[in-house]
């Protein structure tokens, strides 16, 4: 009896110390597992750290020469990159042909070192700029060079500018209002429409057509028609670019855009 007594004993004592060396085996568990997200955001701060002491390490070598050379390069870039006319020094060929106005507008050619030339031009009290680099010898000129940049400058500016409005020409605005349109509403499409004009884009109106409106379809056409000649007429400076026209049964477009200027 005392024998069965003693092993039920250390049986129970057993089952209990297993039990809580799992219950602390589920609480460190548990622990890391709210620990990890900080553990993450840890490792994520130590790369962000590497991360900026590369960039800085970057940022010290960027050192004033190569400031220089990256303005000079974009200056470049902005004023026609490749294509913009080397001068002076920029010039690599050793030989050249220097073009002179002659008497009576004639031109007088002449082919010289490059140190020659850029001599003539410094005692012109000008630049020596190069018009032709892929002739043989290149071309060259005695000029303003800080007038040459301005007029690369400004065809460039002109040229993006065209660009633009060749894009706005593209830009088509579509206005839509029904045929029940009362007169305050109507004014607000024409003073969008106008904005857009304005702009240089197209503008197309578009007049949907309800059940709702008790405008009979084989009346739709002619009511549509009313609505977009007063249109025409409140817009005022306009050209038609689509006539008037039915789109189906319950639909009309006009599309409008300002004259163009001669």
């Amino acid at each position: 009896t005392l024998r069965v007594a003693s092993t039920t004993t250390t049986t129970t004592m057993a089952t209990r110390v297993l039990g809580v060396v799992r219950r602390a085996a589920r609480a460190m568990s548990s622990a890391m597992r709210r620990r990890e997200p900080r553990a993450r955001a840890t490792v994520t701060t130590r790369a962000w750290t590497t991360t900026l002491e590369r960039a800085n390490v970057r940022a010290r070598a960027w050192t004033t020469p190569a400031r220089r050379t990256y303005a000079r390069e974009r200056g470049r870039a902005s004023e026609g990159g490749k294509n913009r006319p080397r001068a002076n020094d920029e010039i690599k060929a050793k030989v050249v042909r220097l073009v002179r106005d002659g008497e009576e507008g004639a031109s007088a050619h002449e082919v010289m070192a490059l140190e020659e030339a850029m001599a003539a031009a410094k005692a012109a009290g000008m630049d020596l700029v190069e018009v032709n680099g892929n002739a043989s010898p290149p071309v060259c000129r005695i000029l303003d060079y800080e007038r040459v940049r301005y007029d690369i400058r400004k065809r460039a500016k002109e040229q993006k500018k065209a660009v633009s409005a060749a894009q706005k020409r593209d830009v088509i605005k579509e206005l839509r209002l029904t045929a029940k349109i009362d007169v305050h509403d109507l004014n607000v499409k024409i003073n969008g429409a106008k904005k857009f004009l304005d702009a240089g884009n197209r503008v197309t109106f578009r007049i949907m057509f309800k059940n709702s409106d008790g405008i009979a379809q084989d009346k739709r056409a002619t009511r549509g028609a009313e609505i977009m000649d007063n249109i025409i007429s409140m817009l005022e400076d306009v050209e038609v670019v689509l006539k008037p026209k039915m789109v189906g049964a319950n639909h009309m477009t006009c599309s409008l855009k300002r004259p163009t200027k001669k």
